[in-house]
């Protein structure tokens, strides 16, 4: 049987989830910022590896994030639509919850700390 909730519910869910978005977006330039920091004081050929290792990284997390934002701006999309077929009592609908979505932010927030602390060593042993 598929979980549901109410699509008010869901709508506060997706606002915290593009805020979160948003934030680790601003997290990531101030992340490409030190890298960059790091690789205008080092010519080692070793941290330039370690370098182009974390800017490919923050590529990838950039772009988990931009598939995130685009599922969930969809997603609501989705339910502003049935709420514009039907608005009566909008506010006690129930509709399906996307757990590949609720399992994709929970996966993405435990991969991007990994992430962000793996920098956080690297950055202070180079600076």
């Amino acid at each position: 049987m598929q979980k549901t909730e109410l699509i008010t519910e869901q709508a506060l869910t997706h606002k915290e989830w593009l805020n979160l978005i948003g934030f680790y977006n601003d997290d990531l330039r101030i992340m490409e910022n030190r890298i960059a920091e790091v690789n205008a004081k080092n010519t080692a050929t070793e941290v330039r590896a370690m370098v182009e290792h974390f800017q490919n990284q923050v590529l990838i997390q950039r772009a988990h994030l931009d598939d995130l934002q685009r599922a969930i701006v969809h997603k609501q999309d989705a339910n502003a639509a049935e709420i514009l077929r039907n608005p009566v009592a909008a506010d006690h609908r129930r509709t399906a919850v996307d757990t590949d979505m609720h399992e994709g932010m929970d996966r993405f927030r435990e991969l991007f700390y990994e992430f962000r602390k793996e920098l956080l060593v690297f950055l202070s042993k180079t600076l």
